[in-house]
């Protein structure tokens, strides 16, 4: 929390990232900047840009004033990320996907269960919907942009409320 303060002198940045709670630890933790000890502090609201994460890296740069709002901005730059980053995200991303689809699967395994026996087109649905799901890490788009399936159940609730209406 701390590391969002910059020292500003004449309207520019000396000194960022600083925790002025070193200089004065009885400020409150909403406190918004002010000077201390003949220094002005100024709060830097961290709002870092969108970006393409699987292809692009975000690099700190000095905070900047933003005139029409009246606030201190922290500053970013996109470069292009790195092969080893890239590859660490793509494997990151990809064990958080399969943990997903796992996850996904054993709860609606358990949920069946709970219903007992089903008719044997309803089990087909689910099968097929099981096969879909294990199908998911050889689509195209795997780890990033993935079709999801969708439950048996929750198809043959919207068709039941496409027949109401």
């Amino acid at each position: 929390m701390y590391e969002h303060y910059a020292i500003i002198k004449d309207g520019q940045v000396v000194e960022y990232p600083v925790n002025p709670r070193l200089q004065d630890s009885g400020l409150p933790d909403n406190w918004w900047g002010g000077e201390i000890a003949g220094q002005t502090y100024v709060f830097v609201h961290n709002q870092e840009p969108e970006h393409d994460y699987r292809k692009k890296a975000v690099e700190n740069n000095k905070p900047w004033y933003h005139a029409e709002w009246g606030y201190w901005y922290r500053g970013y730059d996109i470069v292009d990320a790195s092969s080893e980053e890239i590859a660490q995200r793509v494997a990151h991303q990809t064990e958080g996907m399969r943990n997903h689809i796992a996850y996904e699967i054993a709860k609606s395994q358990a949920n069946l269960e709970k219903l007992g026996t089903i008719p044997a087109e309803t089990q087909q649905q689910w099968d097929a919907y099981f096969a879909e799901m294990q199908a998911i890490e050889q689509q195209a788009g795997f780890p990033w942009d993935i079709q999801w399936p969708t439950e048996p159940h929750r198809v043959n609730r919207i068709q039941a409320t496409v027949e109401r209406i």
